[in-house]
């Protein structure tokens, strides 16, 4: 018996492997952000807020999403996302996302991070920012 189903186990497991790689599924590059954006602990108000996910894209330039901060320095950005095929064990890939601040025609590089990882991303992160900070300290603390 055993003599019989063994030479049909590398044709099964192609065709198992090909009809599951065919699937299509989106899935987050990047986090879901809250955040608050401050000079000197005052609220700024009307800052643009960029979120790149090019690698080598420190101040923004090529920008997935933006939005402005509210009057209490409050934003939000959604994550990025992407559709891909879903191919069985390959399936890693690797994300890079950057957060940035347009205020007063400068830009500023609020936060950055990456990761390499199979799945999606799916945590939420709570930026507090603050202009004023020595950018080797990084403009931003994290929470989650």
């Amino acid at each position: 018996m055993m003599n019989k189903i063994l030479p049909l186990l590398p044709i099964v497991s192609v065709l198992l492997l090909q009809a599951c790689s065919g699937s299509m599924q989106t899935r987050n590059i990047s986090p879901y952000f809250d955040g608050v954006l401050k000079s000197n602990d005052e609220a700024i108000s009307g800052a643009t807020i960029i979120l790149s996910i090019k690698q080598d894209d420190p101040l923004c330039y090529h920008s997935t999403q933006e939005t402005q901060t509210d009057e209490q320095g409050q934003f939000s950005l959604t994550p990025a996302k992407e559709q891909k095929s879903y191919i069985p064990f390959l399936n890693f890939e690797f994300d890079t996302w950057t957060i940035c601040a347009k205020y007063k025609k400068q830009r500023y590089t609020l936060y950055s991070n990456n990761r390499y990882d199979a799945g999606n991303i799916s945590a939420s992160q709570k930026l507090d920012c603050d202009l004023t900070k020595n950018p080797i300290n990084k403009l931003c603390t994290v929470s989650f």
